[in-house]
């Protein structure tokens, strides 16, 4: 039984070092954004998102571990860096694959998205690499990261539908939201790995007591207008996504409360990154 448990644990700390637990929660989230919209972005948003989301923080951990260099603490920036060639080439391959399904499979509207999005996101990653220091608070990776990932869900189902009413755009808002409070979380239990290491984080530019009053700030908002989400939109799908953002932020928050007793084999990240497969809860 024990090697099962020790089986399992290694399994996902994979999943989790090869970002594949992301790819997961970006599909849930799009099912989320495809319910509520009531929008079909095509059977190939199903496939270029996960990888378009895999290439990101695949390429994010990549320039962390080169950046941190013989600092490297975690295991993922040491893997990264360690098999440099091998992401590189496989990144090159998933890059290729989804650039010929886009344009064979996808509207015109969703691939010039794509472009302006992919073109940010690459200026992005091109900034932080050769940015010296810590950089700017514009370039902190948890404000850039959770508009890549929520923009890149969010956006080709966006265009696929017609007018968005305002509360389907406070439930885009509030997901965003939650997206950067995982990042933020997740910097301020990392902190003192992340300033070893060299790497940038909101916590280590403004300091862990702001970041802490963001963070409960941001969570206590997204429950809230959850909360007013449901007494002023009668719709069932509007009900449901706030129902899930509010267990979402919830969750958030006592992992957060809870990362002291939940460091033990990065149990905190596992579990973090999990809640972002809850918007799946939309099927039902």
């Amino acid at each position: 039984m024990k090697q099962h448990r020790i089986l399992i644990s290694r399994i996902y700390h994979w999943i989790n070092m090869l970002s594949i637990d992301v790819c997961l929660g970006a599909l849930a989230g799009g099912i989320m954004a495809s319910q509520i919209l009531k929008a079909d972005p095509g059977w190939a948003y199903w496939i270029v998102l996960p990888l378009a989301v895999w290439l990101i923080y695949t390429s994010d951990h990549l320039i962390d571990g080169f950046r941190a260099g013989n600092k490297a603490i975690k295991d993922r920036y040491v893997v990264h860096r360690k098999y440099h060639r091998q992401f590189i080439f496989f990144a090159s391959l998933i890059l290729l694959i989804s650039v010929f399904i886009s344009f064979l499979y996808l509207s015109n509207d969703i691939i010039i998205f794509g472009i302006i999005l992919g073109s940010m996101a690459a200026i992005y990653l091109v900034l932080v690499f050769i940015l010296p220091g810590r950089g700017l608070p514009v370039f902190q990776k948890e404000v850039a990261v959770a508009f890549f990932y929520t923009a890149g869900i969010w956006g080709p189902v966006i265009i696929s539908g017609q007018t968005i009413s305002w509360t389907e755009w406070a439930i885009v808002a509030l997901f965003y939201i939650l997206a950067l409070c995982d990042l933020i979380m997740l910097s301020l239990i990392e902190m003192k790995v992340d300033d070893a290491e060299g790497q940038r984080s909101l916590p280590i530019l403004f300091g862990t007591k702001h970041a802490r009053r963001l963070l409960h700030l941001l969570l206590i908002v997204v429950m809230a207008f959850s909360v007013l989400l449901i007494f002023t939109d009668p719709s069932w799908m509007i009900l449901k996504a706030a129902l899930i953002l509010g267990m979402m932020a919830l969750c958030l928050l006592i992992i957060f409360r809870l990362s002291d007793y939940l460091k033990n084999n990065d149990l905190y990240r596992y579990i973090s990154e999990a809640v972002f497969v809850l918007p799946a809860l939309m099927l039902i």
